[in-house]
């Protein structure tokens, strides 16, 4: 499901592959490797979503409000 999400986001911000492998420091053909065996950590996905201007958010959230 992450690849799906990872390119339409890249996708929406008409931002490619390349520019999110570049937030990386990574090469292109890296980040695809990462994306098509879906190996990227949190803190990659949120260097991605801050290079296209979007927020990553991946955690438990309790209605008391305590984010795990």
């Amino acid at each position: 499901m992450r690849k799906e999400q990872i390119k339409g986001a890249l996708a929406f911000a008409n931002s490619s592959q390349a520019e999110a492998a570049e937030a990386l420091q990574t090469t292109k053909a890296n980040l695809n490797k990462k994306i098509m065996r879906e190996t990227l950590t949190d803190t990659e996905l949120e260097k991605i979503a801050e290079s296209i201007g979007a927020k990553y958010k991946c955690y438990f959230e309790f209605e008391d409000g305590t984010k795990i």
